[in-house]
């Protein structure tokens, strides 16, 4: 039938992929859980065009908060569609599901979704030849913004023949902007009022040159202005926008319009007026809005130095002190520490939230990641205005004690302790002054897992030297090396396997026991996890 077929079907596995090749399916892989399968689809080099999926096909519901087969079916989805993006996946699961497991599985774009408490083989080719949509579901009540939002325009590219005609109006728009700088530098009045001090006629013949139009976005008028070579490109690059947008002029940004006096003459450029935009704090912008015209007197409209060149973090153009009272709209800003080890997993999935989080806010952090061990670790600290500290690093009760203490007068202290599996709780840390996160240690959450099993539980220890005793209410096997645990695991699966931290063939061995959805713990000490043990049974 032309497209390739994967099948998950639990114990009914070969049976079901057996009556799909009788009926002609290509049916190129399979699994009996949907663990595995998700696994498996993360090697693959050729996706299968679809995958037949049982939702029952779980080999356990345990999560990090207890057993919850709804939370660990949406989680393997959802690790399944990121793998296979572009297969197509249909869905069986029970008559009564919840709305949440519903809407998570629509989410995920997954509408090949049949719900039934009885199947026969035969009624699986209908299922897997007939497509559904959204459409099938509905989309009930759409989530309206909380917050007010302002149409942002999209830029389209022009045309080649537009790009000619914005050219020739800008390389007219320079040799007049030339004409009035080449006054002010001589320290010339315009020209008497009632007549342009821009020549009336230029050139339109000459085709756009790729210097007329610059990345840089900010003209500038005023004494603090940078040389007149920057303030002819800014401007050029102003009205290449203006004109693309169908406009003539464009508004006025000035972080300080100087006001003439009543006996001085002012004077203000006809026809067009120049866009200054400027940022006292780096790639940190702030914008401020003076007008939608710019009055300047004669005196600082002369007065543009020529040698002076602008510096890049503005603070030359800002005197100390200007910045507040003249700041329309203040951006959030400012340095997190990340103390975490370099190049860990957990930091690079820590930053991306938190930036996302960060961005939601409109606010933009430097986010760093600094290791314990490292001799800049004290002055990263001293410099940040917010520490994230794993909650597995050690000595970080030290570090939250020596940062409550820092005295931080005017600056807002965000202390986030974050375990693994924590990343969902940074939004809340951004609502309360102080938040603090840790997740209970590996041993103590397998503990709870297995006190929720039936009696006679069992566990593989692997990689241990000592004896391990007995404890009445579960039944204990051990190994000494992977290989061993990994074949009997197979045809023997326990509830869990705690091994060795410093085991030989570690990797291929965990591997293998999440494959088959066994949890998995690793310590140098049986003993504490054994009295451990004792103390719940």
């Amino acid at each position: 039938m032309g497209e390739t077929l994967y099948v998950v079907f639990g114990e009914h596995t070969e049976k079901a992929v057996e009556y799909l090749k009788e009926q002609g399916f290509d049916v190129t892989g399979s699994d009996r859980t949907l663990d595995a399968a998700a696994i498996m689809a993360s090697n693959m080099e050729e996706q299968p065009d679809s995958y037949l999926v049982l939702g029952s096909a779980l080999v356990t519901g345990v999560v990090d908060v207890g057993i919850n087969y709804s939370a660990e079916l949406l989680e393997n989805l959802k690790k399944l569609r990121l793998s296979s993006p572009k297969s197509r996946i249909i869905l069986i699961l029970p008559e009564r599901v919840e709305d949440e497991l519903l809407k998570g599985i629509l989410y995920l774009g997954i509408y090949d979704v049949y719900m039934t408490n009885s199947l026969s083989l035969s009624q699986l080719p209908g299922m897997i030849e007939k497509r559904k949509t959204i459409a099938d579901f509905g989309i009930g009540d759409l989530p309206a913004p909380v917050r007010e939002s302002r149409k942002r325009e999209i830029e389209v590219e022009e045309s080649e023949e537009e790009k000619k005609e914005t050219g020739s109006f800008l390389k007219g728009f320079r040799e007049r902007f030339e004409s009035l700088a080449e006054k002010m530098r001589r320290k010339e009045k315009p020209q008497a009022s009632g007549e342009r001090p821009f020549p009336e006629d230029f050139s339109e013949e000459t085709p756009p040159q790729e210097e007329d139009c610059f990345s840089a976005g900010t003209a500038v008028l005023g004494k603090d202005a940078f040389n007149v070579e920057d303030l002819l490109k800014a401007a050029d690059e102003a009205f290449y926008r203006a004109k693309k947008n169908g406009r003539n002029r464009v508004e006025a940004f000035d972080r300080q319009a100087p006001e003439a006096s009543a006996e001085e003459e002012s004077w203000k450029p006809e026809g067009e007026t120049f866009v200054y935009q400027i940022s006292p704090y780096g790639d940190q912008p702030v914008t401020y809005t003076a007008g939608e015209a710019l009055d300047i007197p004669k005196e600082e409209a002369s007065g543009i130095p020529e040698e002076e060149t602008f510096s890049k973090d503005c603070q030359k153009a800002f005197p100390e002190g200007s910045g507040e009272k003249l700041r329309k709209k203040k951006i959030l800003h400012g340095k997190v520490v990340l103390i975490s080890p370099l190049g860990s997993s957990s930091s690079v999935e820590f930053v991306s939230l938190f930036e996302r989080c960060l961005a939601e806010k409109g606010c933009r952090w430097t986010v760093l990641v600094e290791d314990v061990n490292s001799s800049s670790f004290e002055k990263s600290l001293d410099s940040a205005d917010a520490l994230i500290w794993a909650a597995s690093e050690p000595g970080w009760e030290t570090a939250v004690s020596w940062w409550k203490k820092r005295p931080r007068s005017g600056c807002r202290e965000i202390i986030v302790l974050l375990g693994r599996g924590d990343p969902d709780m940074i939004e809340e840390a951004f609502v309360l002054p102080c938040f603090h996160v840790r997740k209970e240690r590996e041993i103590e959450k397998l503990i709870d897992l297995l006190t929720r099993f039936k009696k006679g539980a069992k566990v593989v220890f692997v990689g241990f030297r000592e004896s391990i005793p007995e404890v009445p209410g579960f039944i204990f096997d051990t190994f000494k090396s992977a290989v061993e645990a990994s074949v009997w695991a197979e045809y023997n699966p326990p509830d869990a396997a705690v091994i060795h931290k410093d085991l030989k063939d570690l990797p291929l061995l965990e591997y293998d026991l999440k494959k088959l959805g066994i949890p998995v713990v690793k310590t140098e000490n049986s003993s504490a996890f054994l009295k451990k043990l004792k103390t719940v049974n």
